[in-house]
């Protein structure tokens, strides 16, 4: 279940620099908490 976590959060980084601010104006305001939770995580930690 780590390795999904850890593919997910991969998968954001990659992402990041040219879609994240696409991705949020498609958001919700649970999911936008959920994607900046997530952003959050990976920035806090060393994968």
């Amino acid at each position: 279940c780590f390795d999904e976590v850890r593919e997910i959060l991969w998968r954001i980084v990659k992402i990041k620099n040219r879609k994240i601010q696409h991705l949020l104006e498609g958001k919700d305001e649970e999911e936008r908490a959920k994607l900046a939770s997530i952003d959050f995580f990976y920035h806090g930690t060393k994968i």
